[in-house]
């Protein structure tokens, strides 16, 4: 939230990995994952009340729960365009911090979750006026929509 993956670019949700460089995560992206069915599904497999990421962040943290390692292979490299999880940019994206905060709700006390959705929400209004900033109109809508998701909740689909 406060920026500190361009510092520590190994650690924290935003971690990058390095080719050929081990990198330990607590959770992996659903993007591209490969686990044995019948571990998926005797771990739950994804839990539909989070959406994009926030399934996978719980399926890790299940299965780290339950003591399994997850390993993610810096050695096979598998392009991902990005994008592809549906809805228009300001829908998904409000759907997405909809989602982080039911998730952090999920694992934390009252007290916690209104810290972390305010730390967020600093952090994303920082994002919001940078990207207005710099000229991105696009991007400044889509903070502006994560935020709304933070505080309001999922968009209305009808």
């Amino acid at each position: 939230a406060l920026g500190l993956h361009r510092i520590f670019p190994r650690a924290g949700v935003y971690a990058r990995p390095v080719p050929g460089k081990p990198l330990q995560l607590e959770w992996l992206s659903g993007a591209c994952l490969a686990v044995p069915r019948e571990d998926f599904l005797s771990l739950g497999g994804f839990d539909e009340r989070f959406f994009v990421y926030n399934e996978d962040m719980a399926f890790g943290r299940r299965a780290r729960e339950a003591g399994r390692t997850l390993r993610l292979r810096t050695d096979i490299l598998v392009p991902h365009l990005g994008g592809g999880s549906g809805g228009a940019k300001t829908r998904m994206f409000q759907m997405r911090g909809a989602s982080m905060i039911k998730y952090i709700a999920d694992q934390n006390s009252p007290l916690a979750t209104s810290l972390m959705r305010i730390s967020l929400s600093v952090a994303t209004v920082l994002r919001m006026i940078q990207a207005r900033l710099e000229g991105h109109r696009d991007l400044a809508r889509a903070h502006a929509a994560y935020l709304r998701g933070m505080w309001r909740g999922e968009p209305d689909m009808s």
